[in-house]
């Protein structure tokens, strides 16, 4: 255990100097578009800075998870272990279901909208931004798709 422990704790430290290495790169985000006079560029370096916030957030609740799982001192479990198994398997594979129908009727409007919007892709950002939400129904897809694999599945034991 002591062993684990070592490298559970090498990985948060990994994980928090991630974020504090890139947070230089992120005030390089901002600081890119002080000085334009381009509404485009400003809306998609925003668009990248929520981004890279959110990653980092995620980053910043992994590493104080790994503290909490191993004991030491400091913030309570942030991302919760994997306890599919404590909701109402049928009532969530059924939601799990629907969402992801949903889920691939939107990946396919998307597709469509996108071949619609290739006439525009040189001089406007809206199929660059559609494109974008094609990534993250792909993302909510496997988001999805990793919830239905565990639903039913018993809880494994550390």
């Amino acid at each position: 255990m002591a062993g684990e422990r070592v490298t559970v704790l090498e990985l948060r430290d990994h994980l928090q100097s991630h974020v504090q290495n890139e947070e230089a790169i992120l005030n390089e985000y901002v600081e890119a578009t002080d000085g334009t006079q381009s509404k485009a560029l400003r809306y998609l370096v925003d668009l990248i800075v929520k981004d890279e916030r959110r990653h980092h957030q995620i980053f910043s609740d992994l590493a104080e998870t790994l503290q909490y799982q191993v004991g030491v001192p400091g913030p309570e479990l942030v991302v919760p272990d994997m306890d599919f198994d404590r909701a109402d398997g049928a009532a969530t594979s059924e939601i799990i279901e629907r969402l992801l129908r949903f889920e691939l009727e939107d990946k396919r409007e998307l597709k469509e909208l996108r071949k619609k919007l290739k006439a525009f892709e040189d001089w406007t950002l809206h199929a660059l931004l559609v494109e974008l939400m094609q990534r993250d129904t792909e993302k909510h897809i496997a988001i999805l798709k990793f919830a239905k694999k565990h639903t039913n599945r018993k809880r494994q034991p550390r």
